[in-house]
């Protein structure tokens, strides 16, 4: 499944960490920490202008005007960019994101905190995945079908003769 940028976490949105594949089992919860805390103020600075200047509206209402070759995707295929088609108020509600996960991560204790609540939803994110994957096979390995192939393996195909 892929999964939209409104579902990315803010570290995904400022292009520190690609969108995680939530269907594997996270790192651990320590090493997962210190990833988060070696991301330095200016790397994330830095990251935020360079998304804000992307998506900011007036420039893609610029860029949908001039209809030039700079409205093209950025180099960088992990962080896509914007094209012609995205509207005016997309880039809007991605620039508004940006701006809200800058404004939590600059701040020491709202980062702390995040990470917090970010760790705990990945965690129980995978819980709930894997309580799902077992289901599904608890689903397939009972009925009628289920039982016919555990007699069927049992059970010779070919009739033997009695001597």
């Amino acid at each position: 499944k892929e999964y939209e940028w409104e579902d990315w976490s803010y570290y995904e949105i400022l292009g520190h960490f690609h969108p995680i594949n939530r269907d594997e089992k996270p790192k651990g919860r320590l090493r997962r920490r210190k990833e988060f805390a070696a991301i330095k103020h200016s790397d994330l600075r830095r990251s935020y202008r360079k998304q804000a200047q992307l998506w900011h509206p007036d420039k893609m209402a610029g860029r949908k005007l001039k209809n030039t070759s700079t409205a093209e995707a950025p180099k960088d295929k992990d962080m896509p960019g914007p094209d012609l088609e995205t509207s005016v108020e997309e880039s809007t509600a991605r620039f508004a994101r940006i701006a809200e996960a800058y404004q939590t991560l600059s701040d020491a204790e709202k980062r702390e905190e995040y990470n917090d609540e970010l760790l705990d939803w990945q965690d129980e994110q995978y819980k709930q995945l894997k309580r799902q994957k077992q289901q599904e096979t608890q689903r397939q390995h009972s009925g009628p079908d289920a039982k016919r192939s555990f007699v069927g393996a049992f059970t010779s195909t070919t009739k033997s003769k009695d001597p």
